[in-house]
């Protein structure tokens, strides 16, 4: 074999050897139910599990603690930061809310008609929850209170995102955007194969979104999407 293909054949095994030890590590925990949802903010990281609560990370996730107190339905399936103030969306228990990093927690269910909450977006002062059977509600109060705003939406939630000036909901039927903080809604699933919609994810001018069937990209606040 020549020198050279020798080289070649060294530096593909370094580089892949690399790649593979720099993809993922296994944190410490946290323990008890799968993962279902994470919120991070500075310093804080939290997940939150299916049976099991709560946990709360200061350490960059060296360490966990359960952080339940307060919290009756321990299935979480959104988690979010707002300010100081920490939200829980639970699998049938509604709405929690913490001021104490997590220390307590306090049931905030008022104007909830469906306590199934399967996610949360903040816009400054305003908060929604999505839920699984009653579309978007919104609370100005920091959780105290929650009116409906689903005029023309899929009333089945499983994703939101605010980005820019859009409210963005993730339905069974696709993708819903609002530009007055749910007031109106609109459908825009351009390019959008798959409606069933799981999960965004906003970054720099681009917004990608989960769907049943890949993972598809926005750079026009989803008036298209390419695969």
């Amino acid at each position: 074999m020549k020198t050279r293909q020798i080289i070649l054949i060294f530096l593909l095994i370094v580089i892949n050897s690399g790649i593979a030890k720099s993809q993922w590590i296994q944190t410490n925990g946290p323990y008890g139910g799968n993962i279902l949802c994470f919120a991070s903010s500075s310093s804080v990281l939290l997940a939150g599990t299916e049976g099991a609560g709560v946990f709360l990370s200061t350490n960059n996730v060296t360490s966990w603690t359960k952080v339940n107190n307060g919290i009756t339905n321990t299935t979480i399936l959104s988690l979010m930061i707002s300010g100081t103030t920490l939200y829980a969306g639970t699998d049938g228990g509604g709405v929690f809310v913490s001021t104490d990093n997590g220390a307590s927690w306090t049931e905030s269910n008022n104007g909830l008609s469906s306590l199934y909450i399967h996610a949360l977006a903040v816009s400054g002062e305003k908060i929604f929850a999505g839920t699984a059977f009653d579309g978007v509600f919104l609370s100005t109060d920091h959780g105290m209170t929650w009116n409906p705003i689903n005029a023309t939406l899929a009333t089945s939630i499983r994703a939101l995102v605010v980005m820019g000036d859009y409210l963005f909901a993730g339905t069974w039927e696709g993708v819903y955007r609002s530009n007055d903080d749910g007031a109106t809604w609109t459908m825009v699933n351009n390019g959008l194969d798959y409606p069933v919609v799981k999960a965004f994810l906003p970054s720099g001018s681009d917004l990608f979104v989960g769907t049943s069937g890949g993972v598809y990209r926005s750079s026009n606040y989803g008036d298209s999407w390419v695969e």
